[in-house]
């Protein structure tokens, strides 16, 4: 099972309002998808701590003087 398109548009256009990289959404799409077709799932403690932290790196926070 593969996400539906409005799943995968609605997070390209989230991350995009937010001003972050594409390369987010894709990280973020590559993981719900994983999810969805069964090859990650949500009670691996090790796998989602991973995916998070990834996650977490590629997000850049920019402060008003920025």
């Amino acid at each position: 099972m593969s996400l539906d398109t409005r799943v995968v548009t609605a997070i390209k256009e989230s991350v995009k309002e937010a001003g972050q990289a594409e390369g987010l959404a894709e990280k973020i799409i590559a993981w719900l998808d994983g999810l969805a077709g069964g090859s990650d799932r949500l009670p691996s403690r090790d796998a989602t701590e991973r995916h998070l932290e990834l996650l977490y790196q590629s997000v850049v926070i920019r402060t008003e003087d920025e």
